[in-house]
């Protein structure tokens, strides 16, 4: 059996405040109440009772019994389930109706591509940041260096042989995918840099 938790959630999924979820569900329990009655089971604010129960009236989920002092009644949920599923389906079918209205109003009009020159990405996280940046080495066949040669004082600059690339196997890889050996210990200049450390410790 579903908890007042989760009718309360299953009611606000179809247009209801938790206040109002609150209150009909106090309804149904007490079938015709005072506001004053519903408040005290509902634990909805003495002062937010009589705007909330106004709002189950128009939405045919309470009813208004006119007497002193002036009670509620509960209608039943499918009288309501009923209404939503009617506003919804005219809701779909305005969207339909609009469709073809709207992707034409709002169609690109721009030719061609976006103009990629100063473009720029979002990378978060260093694992995309390292991938991204890992792509990138070696590869200057993807630098677009039109701008650069376009303004006339870079004139007939040539710069083939800077971006030049080795012919290299296919699948080799272009950045380093082995850690670097640091080397013996006993290397020669190992002994002149550890040399001056006690001067240096004692000043």
């Amino acid at each position: 059996m579903a908890t007042n938790g989760d009718r309360i959630e299953k009611m606000m999924e179809y247009g209801l405040t938790e206040y109002e979820a609150r209150t009909y569900l106090a309804l149904l329990q007490l079938g015709v109440a005072s506001a004053r009655d519903v408040a005290n089971m509902s634990r909805v604010p003495r002062t937010k009772i009589y705007s909330v129960l106004d709002d189950l009236h128009a939405k045919q989920l309470a009813e208004i019994i006119p007497e002193r002092p002036k009670k509620y009644g509960v209608v039943p949920f499918d009288v309501y389930l009923r209404q939503f599923e009617r506003e919804y389906k005219a809701k779909l079918a305005k969207i339909e109706e609009d469709k073809k209205f709207l992707m034409a109003a709002f169609s690109t009009t721009g030719i061609g591509g976006p103009d990629k020159a100063g473009s720029f990405q979002v990378l978060k996280g260093r694992k995309n940041v390292l991938n991204r940046k890992y792509e990138m080495v070696g590869r200057a066949d993807r630098l677009d260096v039109k701008p650069a040669i376009d303004p006339w004082k870079a004139a007939g600059l040539d710069l083939s042989r800077i971006l030049s690339q080795p012919a290299i196997a296919a699948g080799a890889a272009r950045r380093p995918t082995v850690a670097q050996d640091p080397g013996p210990h006993h290397l020669p200049d190992r002994p002149i840099i550890a040399a001056p450390a006690p001067a240096l410790e004692r000043g």
